[in-house]
């Protein structure tokens, strides 16, 4: 009966709670009917001296009930691995809802909702690295730089090859002008993904910040040459041009040496 209503009871989402509850108890009530149909044993006085003693149920009911014993636990952890199982399953198949609901967020700029849906997505899967990446950007665009770096140092934890992580790690140091770090970063994102203009971009911006202009401008040619996005095409022929009218012609060298 109690088998009966846990089953019934799994069967209604609200009542899946109780459901493995009365399972519990279910295989607990089932173990020690084992034990008791194994060591129920009944006395019978012989004599006034002797009294002697027999289990109450044939040896093959006993056999049964024995083999249980060992049956019913061996039952409890599959049952606990199903419903282990059963719940990891359900929760990967919300992960992308979390993840959309997430990726909208950051792109309407409500960063602190898109903070929570990575933060749940994370809890549902701890070795996607994107989650960590696209949570560390809102640390960013909120200005929580520690928070943010935290978030990419443990996506190259999981993956040391991540370029993503490398860039907008590098962004973050050079947002707290430390443009030495983010070249280091930015270097290693190209390293890892040539065809990416982004960090090529953001290098271009630290190199022209720390003096070389040179440097600079190569990657700004780099970037029209690999992409005609606007995104990065537009900033870098900008800056490109701001270099290069910056910088003194061959000709004027000539007329002045």
């Amino acid at each position: 009966m109690t088998a009966l209503m846990a089953l019934m009871a799994l069967g209604r989402r609200r009542l899946r709670v109780v459901g493995w509850g009365l399972v519990n108890a279910s295989a607990v009530l089932a173990w020690v009917g084992c034990l008791a149909i194994s060591e129920c044993q009944a006395q019978e006085n012989l004599t006034p001296m002797i009294t002697a003693r027999s289990h109450v149920y044939d040896d093959v009911s006993r056999e049964v009930a024995q083999a249980g014993l060992f049956a019913v636990p061996i039952l409890g952890v599959l049952v606990l691995a199903t419903k282990r199982k059963l719940a990891f399953n359900r929760r990967r198949q919300l992960l992308s809802t979390y993840l959309r609901i997430a990726g909208k967020a950051l792109y309407d700029g409500d960063f602190d909702r898109a903070i929570a849906e990575y933060s749940i997505a994370i809890r549902v899967d701890p070795a996607r690295t994107d989650s960590y990446v696209k949570r560390g950007q809102a640390f960013l665009e909120k200005g929580n730089y520690d928070r943010a770096v935290a978030d990419f140092n443990r996506t190259l934890v999981i993956d040391p090859e991540c370029a993503a992580a490398y860039l907008n790690r590098g962004i973050v140091q050079a947002a707290r002008g430390d443009d030495q770090a983010a070249l280091v970063d930015f270097a290693r994102a190209i390293a890892l993904n040539p065809s990416m203009a982004s960090p090529r971009l953001h290098r271009g911006l630290s190199l022209a910040k720390v003096g070389d202009a040179e440097g600079a401008a190569d990657d700004f040619r780099r970037i029209l040459k690999l992409t005609n996005h606007s995104d990065f095409t537009e900033p870098a022929r900008f800056h490109l041009k701001m270099i290069e009218d910056s910088l003194p012609s061959a000709e004027s060298d000539l007329m002045t040496s």
